[in-house]
């Protein structure tokens, strides 16, 4: 998207009238159903044991305010019965059986307990587990866990199933098995709970780089939502086994505060970890099918659930059989964890003191942007003090010669002071200004990720920062904050970047960001040097403060603004 020159860009600091706070909602209940896998085996069981969590969770939805159900994987056990058909790799080629099981019943068992969740409205979301694929050993061909519970079942193009409001969306094509085709093994869905929008992430056994890639740009298009991942291995009953999915993403997004997965065989251990941004993100592996329980088959038709009480501040966790209403209440199994979604998130009702704060070197005192590019084709050389800097995928022949080059830039400000500490970002923009010279502008999309490590400006150079910058969740997030095609020359292009403000507002460091090419083509724009001072690059922040501040007056670098206190953010 492209803004005219000399768009009204105005440093703002006005406080609007308070909205009574909300009462406390009330508490509201989630539902995990691990690897259910062994009761397929049989009608018995499966009616038995699986049938009874999904029909219990119908019966207390409204009593327990259950808001939304979350499967944690091996939906059955024996895998495929055939293989893929070479013409049509979402079909089984009938001519090819696998050995594992004579038909699909397991999976069938699996769909009709699932079935009584759709035939009651219930919201659910579910992941693939590794008995899920082709076999327990073999990630590759889940044909049949996609004819059975992949997008179709959410979306409302099978017209057995009614499109469930909870469904976001799923991904594309992946290369995370060997065949490196397969779409919709991921799923987002978002669910209304005690007055906060909720974000599920529900990914692939053993999710590569590009799953995670998918799950980071979800969370960018909806920052600042409570998020809970859920996917089939990741923590054990000693550590993290999946050492990629806390590194990539759970450490570098404070939204995350959950992870649920199965897989584990007994498995009922909880790490609390510290993120980028201080803040806890409790991980649980929850698994009872290898738990023998005296009188019953294996499993026992144990479930998870975990209510959240926000009068308390906390999260009560409980293990349930619906088969034999009986309790796990082992320390492991009955247990209680802080969780403080208004110190994290604002007020359930959105309510709050909302202001806007602008950020541009020369407005009112402002001094703090630092930007600079990085050239391959002059790896050692700072680019800091150039009153344009360069985006492109080769530069395209561009003063600096057929090699690409990476911008980077950053917004000096401290949370608590410019930024109060705790607000709740509600919307944050990066505006650029393309520059007037000839040949500045670009077909070519640019885009804006979050950079994870320091810099700066007078010593930033390509060399210095590894190489330029890259996407890879060590040098920058591995999804963009947003992208542009700047095609305007002399004209304003604005990134949302609303998911990075939020993540320096709860706490990770504030790097700034790197902008990226799209391609071959290049595009320049003015950095904080410019002689106009509405070319400069510019950073504007909508947020809110709650609870109710004392509210005084501050000077910052010569920056008015409101001086709000509140209580320190809480895990």
């Amino acid at each position: 998207m492209t803004r005219s020159r000399r768009a009204a860009l105005t440093l703002v600091g006005a406080v609007l009238p308070f909205v009574a706070r909300a009462a406390t909602p009330d508490p509201f209940t989630l539902v995990f159903i691990p690897d259910p896998q062994n009761y397929t085996k049989t009608a018995t069981n499966t009616n038995l044991y699986y049938k009874a969590q999904t029909q219990w969770i119908v019966n207390q939805s409204a009593a327990m305010n259950i808001k939304f159900t979350m499967f944690l994987g091996d939906l059955q056990q024996d895998g495929n019965p055939y293989h893929y058909d070479p013409n049509n790799i979402y079909q089984p080629d009938l001519s090819n059986p696998t050995g594992n099981i004579s038909t699909d019943i397991e999976y069938q068992r699996s769909s009709a307990a699932i079935q009584i969740l759709d035939d009651n409205h219930i919201p659910y979301s579910l992941v693939i587990g590794n008995h899920d694929y082709l076999d327990y050993n073999t990630k590759d061909e889940p044909i049949y866990y996609l004819k059975y519970f992949g997008p179709q079942r959410f979306d409302g193009s099978d017209p057995n199933y009614a499109r469930k409001p909870t469904y976001g969306g799923a991904s594309g094509v992946t290369s995370s098995n060997p065949t490196g085709k397969w779409a919709g093994l991921n799923t987002w869905h978002m669910f209304d709970a005690g007055g906060y929008k909720f974000l599920n992430l529900a990914l692939q056994y053993a999710p590569d780089t590009n799953d995670l890639r998918w799950a980071q740009q979800i969370i960018n298009e909806h920052p600042g939502v409570p998020t809970i991942l859920t996917t089939h291995a990741y923590i054990d009953n000693n550590s993290i086994n999946r050492q990629n999915i806390f590194d990539d993403l759970v450490n570098l997004n404070p939204q995350i505060i959950l992870t649920v997965n199965g897989h584990i065989i007994g498995g009922d251990n909880v790490i609390t970890s510290t993120n980028v941004a201080g803040l806890k993100v409790h991980q649980m592996v929850v698994d009872y099918q290898g738990d023998d329980v005296p009188g019953e088959f294996v499993g026992g038709g144990y479930l998870r659930y975990l209510t959240f009480d926000q009068q308390n501040n906390q999260i009560h966790a409980k293990s349930y059989s619906p088969k034999m209403n009986s309790y796990m209440t082992d320390a492991k199994n009955q247990f209680d964890l802080p969780m403080n979604l208004k110190s994290r998130f604002g007020l359930a009702d959105g309510g709050g003191i909302r202001q806007t704060q602008t950020f541009r070197d020369g407005v009112n005192g402002y001094t703090g942007t630092r930007d600079t590019y990085l050239s391959k084709q002059t790896p050692d050389t700072t680019h800091g003090g150039e009153t344009t800097a360069w985006v492109d995928g080769d530069q395209d022949g561009n003063t600096a010669g057929n090699q690409p080059a990476h911008a980077i830039v950053r917004f000096d400000f401290t949370i608590g002071d410019a930024i109060p500490d705790g607000a709740v970002i509600d919307h944050a923009t990066l505006t650029l200004h393309t520059s007037a010279d000839s040949n500045s502008q670009s077909p070519n999309t640019m885009s804006a990720y979050r950079i994870l490590k320091g810099w700066k400006e007078p010593d930033a150079t390509w060399n210095s920062q590894g190489s330029g910058i890259s996407n890879d969740a060590t040098d920058a997030l591995l999804a963009a904050d947003d992208s542009v095609t700047p095609t305007v020359r002399d004209g304003y292009v604005t990134f949302d970047v609303t998911e990075a403000v939020s993540a320096f507002a709860a706490g990770a460091p504030n790097y700034g960001w790197a902008i990226l090419p799209g391609a071959n083509d290049g595009w320049k724009f003015d950095t904080r040097e410019a002689g106009d001072v509405n070319d400069r690059p510019m950073l504007s922040i909508d947020y809110r403060v709650v609870p109710e501040p004392v509210a005084g007056v501050f000077v910052l670098t010569g920056l008015v603004a409101i001086s709000i206190r509140r209580p320190r953010r809480l895990p």
